[in-house]
């Protein structure tokens, strides 16, 4: 469809529990031109999965003119990383809760809807000198629910987790591009402070039995990065996200 403005109309659906990710994907994706939830791996129990699902269309009507984002920045790299069970707990609670409505519509710039952590420039030093673990992930549809639920079970009972954590469906379209999942499947991110227990759970060992032999295929990618001061922000989304972290696990020997 063509493009006419710079603007995407959003439908932010909250969700309780991770069951209801899969039944929101199945129902609006053939819908809607982008879909993405934001998952709270740090809840467990019946809320395990919880989370936003936010689904997008380009506006057709407005101004292709980009409007100047407000960006701030984070000023130094702390001597520990700022990320622990304690505050991670309590972020993912307010994000979780800041939409006081199951169901909230808005229009936002494209950028604030594909690039939002591009609003708080070189995030990554939140994590201190240790840095981030991201670790992605795809499965197979027919496997998807039990090897979601096996990590994100596995992820608070380590007692580490990450603020972002992303679910999308990868859809059954042919990619025309260079996708590195070009098949019917689930896809998941995740970031994590780097520590021992970060790379245990990034370890597809303890899901690969929710696949059936047929689909056992899960696909693992994971980056540890320790960027330094002087590094180019790491900014989740953005066109210069995968040089940047090449370069940086380069530099780590982890790539």
């Amino acid at each position: 469809m063509p493009i006419r403005t710079s603007l995407i109309d959003v439908t932010s659906i909250r969700f309780g529990k991770l069951d209801a990710f899969f039944d929101l994907s199945e129902e609006h994706d053939a819908k809607h031109e982008y879909c993405v939830a934001w998952v709270d791996c740090a809840s467990r129990g019946p809320a395990l999965g919880r989370g936003i699902f936010m689904a997008g269309d380009h506006a057709m009507h407005g101004s292709l003119d980009v409007q100047p984002r407000r960006v701030r920045r984070v000023p130094f790299t702390p001597p520990v990383s700022l990320i622990n069970g304690l505050t991670l707990r309590a972020f993912n609670e307010l994000y979780y809760r800041k939409q006081r409505k199951p169901v909230e519509r808005s229009r936002v710039g494209y950028d604030g809807y594909f690039y939002p952590l591009d609003s708080l420039l070189e995030w990554n030093r939140i994590y201190g000198p240790p840095g981030f673990q991201q670790y992605q992930c795809v499965v197979p549809a027919a496997s998807a629910r039990d090897a979601v639920r096996a990590m994100l079970d596995r992820i608070p009972a380590s007692g580490t987790g990450s603020f972002l954590a992303v679910l999308k469906r990868c859809g059954n379209i042919p990619s025309p591009g260079c996708c590195r999942f070009r098949w019917k499947a689930r896809r998941s991110r995740s970031i994590f402070r780097s520590t021992r227990c970060a790379t245990a759970i990034s370890s597809p060992r303890s899901i690969r039995s929710c696949a059936t032999p047929a689909d056992a295929s899960i696909r693992p990618r994971t980056h540890t990065c320790r960027a330094p001061i002087s590094a180019p922000p790491i900014l989740a989304g953005s066109s210069s996200n995968r040089s940047a972290i090449r370069r940086c696990c380069r530099t780590s020997g982890n790539e």
